[in-house]
């Protein structure tokens, strides 16, 4: 299994395909398997670049803390060591937050850039969600933070017809998974890119859901109007994890724009 090595641990990834990298970095949960109802399409025409973040999947549980910035130079450890100068890049939720950071710090390294349901920063609603998440993973001791999570991610009818898929994720939590889950949902509490929003200077694609209830969809209308040139796709449903729940929606918005 390749690894390569970043502060306090190492990062699992994965390369599969043949064709100009493109890196596809996951949101809060932070595993490579995001992105498997993906890759079929967009590996036959890149190398898709994954990864689980580090404190999730295979990669190294270093305890907290953890930030914004830790989590790009996590990335940026992760394309050196691949000896890449240069990517597409598709992040979602905390991966567009990433994405956000290194479009606009390393504008070099990005040469496309797609933003799936993200932010630029916490809104009231936002900073009310994600405290409950936080303190309801660190006081709850429970399943109950999977649980709210699957709720809020999957839009009502994929849940409905792929119930049995989900019974695993009803798992409970030790108590560094917990720390970490809390410690990365501080750091998007606290993330706040909109003085750097104007330093994006690559192409860029926003996309969103209209019926997400975890990452509003008003939230990207504002991220793309503060990023110049910037395009806005806007899906008529599924939830906040889009690319599974409408797959084929999602990878048929965002392939003609990295193809570009």
């Amino acid at each position: 299994m390749p690894y390569t090595a970043v502060p306090s641990g190492q990062l699992h990834y994965e390369c599969r395909g043949t064709g100009s990298p493109l890196l596809m970095v996951s949101g809060l949960g932070g595993v490579a398997s995001f992105w498997t109802p993906q890759r079929p399409r967009f590996e036959k025409r890149f190398t898709v670049i994954t990864y689980d973040h580090r404190g999730s999947g295979r990669s190294t549980r270093s305890p907290p803390p953890y930030s914004m910035h830790g989590m790009s130079d996590d990335v940026l450890a992760l394309l050196d060591h691949l000896q890449l100068e240069r990517v597409r890049f598709v992040g979602h939720s905390t991966g567009g937050a990433i994405g956000q950071i290194l479009a606009a710090r390393h504008a070099d390294r990005i040469d496309r850039l797609v933003l799936s349901a993200t932010w630029s920063h916490p809104d009231p609603y936002f900073h009310r969600l994600f405290t409950l998440r936080r303190d309801l993973v660190l006081q709850a001791g429970t399943d109950f933070y999977t649980r709210l999570s699957t709720l809020m991610l999957y839009p009502p009818d994929w849940i409905a017809t792929h119930d049995h898929h989900l019974v695993e994720e009803h798992r409970a939590l030790d108590k560094l998974q917990r720390e970490i889950i809390a410690s990365k949902l501080g750091a998007l509490l606290e993330f706040d890119g909109r003085a750097a929003l104007p330093n994006i200077g690559c192409p860029t694609l926003v996309v969103a859901a209209r019926d997400d209830a975890t990452v509003p969809s008003y939230l990207s209308v504002m991220l793309s109007q503060g990023i110049r040139n910037a395009r806005l796709t806007m899906l008529g449903s599924g939830g906040h994890y889009v690319p599974i729940s409408r797959a084929e929606a999602f990878g048929h918005a965002i392939e003609p724009f990295l193809l570009e």
